[in-house]
């Protein structure tokens, strides 16, 4: 007799997009999660891949019908009841992985042993670090291993405490077409240069759709983030 083992795809789309380390209306060990964004235009399947840290820790996710849709969110969580967890919708519950409330490591690899998505945090040195609130990537084409890539969420959800677990970190309440600065449509080197000219003029505040982390300011984060999205054309996302 013979079966198959499916493949585990190799991806580098999956980010690691927030994470709630230290949780302040529910214990740790129910309330801490890490989400996951998918930056291609395809799902992608979590099944086979491993969630580990650089001191042993490690998960190896089991779950044949856990994907992340294009552009869509998965959390990863220790506790999937809504009553004990802080009212954090769950995707899957791991096992066997914590989060320091220090310095630690969520290191997403594949079986092959290549890792897909990293980030060391380093107990508030250059990572957001505040009780009860989540670190959220400021736009998912960012640099994660850059603690000013990452920003202290400021969203109330569940149980009281803030982040976005499952939704958008900034969502966009402009009414422009956010990062198609010249207003023509599209999103190429033109947008580009027009958002580095705002920046550098200190204008941009009469273009909002210059913000392309929706973090409020306008600075070269958000000309990386535009960078980022027209070479990987998903701007328009």
């Amino acid at each position: 007799w013979s079966f198959s083992v499916k493949e585990v795809e190799l991806t580098f789309d999956l980010v690691i997009n927030e994470i709630m380390k230290n949780p302040d209306a529910v214990p740790d060990a129910a309330g801490e999660w890490i989400e996951i964004t998918n930056i291609s235009n395809a799902e992608i399947s979590l099944n086979g891949l491993i969630l580990r840290d650089n001191d042993g820790e490690q998960h190896v996710i089991s779950d044949n019908s856990l994907v992340v849709e294009a552009g869509g969110f998965v959390v990863l969580g220790a506790n999937d009841d809504l009553s004990q967890n802080g009212g954090v919708i769950v995707n899957y519950t791991y096992s066997g992985f914590t989060l320091s409330n220090l310095w630690d490591e969520v290191i997403l690899y594949h079986p092959s042993g290549i890792i897909i998505d990293e980030v060391h945090y380093d107990n508030g040195n250059t990572f957001p670090d505040e009780n009860g609130r989540s670190m959220m990537l400021l736009e998912p084409t960012l640099d994660n291993s850059y603690g000013d890539s990452w920003m202290t969420a400021d969203v109330i959800f569940g149980a009281g405490d803030y982040g976005t677990p499952g939704e958008l970190n900034y969502p966009n309440d402009c009414g422009e077409l956010v990062g198609d600065i010249n207003g023509d449509d599209q999103y190429n080197v033109l947008d580009v240069v027009a958002l580095v000219n705002c920046v550098l003029a200190e204008t941009c505040e009469s273009n909002c759709s210059s913000d392309l982390n929706s973090d409020g300011y306008y600075n070269i984060l958000d000309v990386v983030a535009l960078v980022n999205c027209v070479l990987a054309e998903t701007c328009d996302r």
